[in-house]
């Protein structure tokens, strides 16, 4: 075990030592502390959607935008068939509650498992793709809600109650007294009809929409890559070619001389072109060729 102090043997400091400073220094040094923030970040959002949503589904039945309060401005059949709404409306909202910290906690599990080389490789790699399938699956659960309980407005003809609206508002914005109702009737029931049927081919589109900018993403971050390090070869070569080539100019500058100086500029500006084709397009080439 590692000596804390050089001189004096303490065994006490010595096992607080290894166990609060090596340990925490070979953490950070390995990454994994950073990996774990991550990771928590979206284990920290699955609980607030989870508890988020209990709260906003009970929240929102009270006060003067809550359901009941609107409940209290329809009257006759459209009261008791909002009643229906609000019967409807609670278990959805709770089950989604549930199902999207599932969601979001099984994501973190699957990017807990990924390898960690570094925190910018593990940024760009793994956190950011993960990122955008969990934005167009929450936003796909948030429209599909919408287009259910729409429906369920449109055929009561009344209203139905949607709490989790406010917490997508809470979430975007912040502002946590948004409305918790969605209201219809049968005067415009076709037109209601075809909105909620729009709100759930959204969210289909933004679910495929998300899986398919990730892979834009993925397929821009391998060219990146595949050009980032000969990128660097070339940048050297042209910055010496640059450099002899000025040196040579000032020397031979006067007379017959500036010719030599010229040719061998020439020349120079040639090998960093024959290096830019060996290193990066046959390189980036290969690559492509191989994956596909």
């Amino acid at each position: 075990m590692e000596k804390n102090f050089p001189f004096i043997n303490l065994n006490w400091f010595d096992k607080r030592y290894d166990k609060l400073v090596v340990s925490l220094t070979k953490t950070l040094d390995n990454g994994l502390v950073f990996k774990k923030l991550i990771v928590f970040l979206f284990h920290i959002l699955s609980f607030v959607l989870l508890f988020g949503g209990i709260w906003f589904s009970f929240q929102g039945m009270f006060g003067d935008s809550g359901y009941f309060k609107a409940l209290g401005n329809v009257e006759g059949f459209q009261k008791f068939t909002g009643i229906i709404g609000f019967i409807i409306g609670l278990p959805i909202a709770l089950f989604l509650s549930w199902y999207s910290y599932s969601l979001v906690r099984k994501r973190a599990f699957q990017l807990e498992g990924k390898p960690y080389d570094s925190i910018l490789s593990f940024l760009f790699k793994e956190y950011v793709p993960a990122s955008i399938i969990v934005t167009g699956e929450l936003a796909t659960i948030g429209a599909v809600m919408m287009g259910t309980l729409s429906f369920f407005a449109t055929l009561l003809g009344s209203m139905t109650y949607v709490p989790l609206q406010r917490l997508g508002t809470a979430l975007i914005d912040g502002y946590t007294e948004g409305p918790v109702h969605i209201l219809s009737n049968y005067d415009y029931f076709s037109d209601n009809l075809v909105e909620a049927l729009g709100f759930v081919a959204f969210g289909l589109v933004v679910l495929i929409a998300a899986y398919a900018v990730r892979d834009i993403y993925s397929y821009l971050l391998r060219i990146a890559l595949s050009i980032l390090n000969p990128m660097l070869v070339f940048t050297v070569a042209f910055g010496l070619s640059v450099y002899f080539s000025l040196i040579l100019l000032s020397e031979f500058r006067d007379g017959g001389e500036i010719v030599v100086g010229l040719f061998v500029g020439i020349i120079l500006i040639y090998i960093m072109f024959m290096l830019l084709k060996k290193h990066v397009f046959k390189n980036w080439h290969e690559k492509t060729e191989n994956k596909m």
